[in-house]
């Protein structure tokens, strides 16, 4: 491997993990604790830790959203029915 390979490898790692940081600060699925924690899990295990977490954010990406922004029907007991 020549000098400008390995510089082209670690450049392309810095840009895969600068792409999944900006994607954890503009994902709505985690709170800000949730977030820091992405982020040091993101840049402490490089190439690793950017595609759990790029995982991760499909998966929350995928799953069904919650009940909370349905309107909720109250249950009546009407016995006639």
């Amino acid at each position: 491997m020549t000098k400008s390979d390995f510089l082209l490898a670690i450049g392309a790692l810095l840009i895969f993990q600068v792409y999944a940081t900006v994607l954890v600060i503009k994902s709505e699925h985690f709170d800000e604790r949730t977030k820091m924690s992405q982020f040091m899990f993101i840049w402490l295990l490089p190439l690793i830790g950017a595609v759990l977490v790029r995982i991760a954010l499909n998966a929350a990406d995928r799953a069904p959203r919650s009940n909370a922004a349905k309107p909720v029907v109250p249950e009546t007991n009407d016995p006639s029915k």
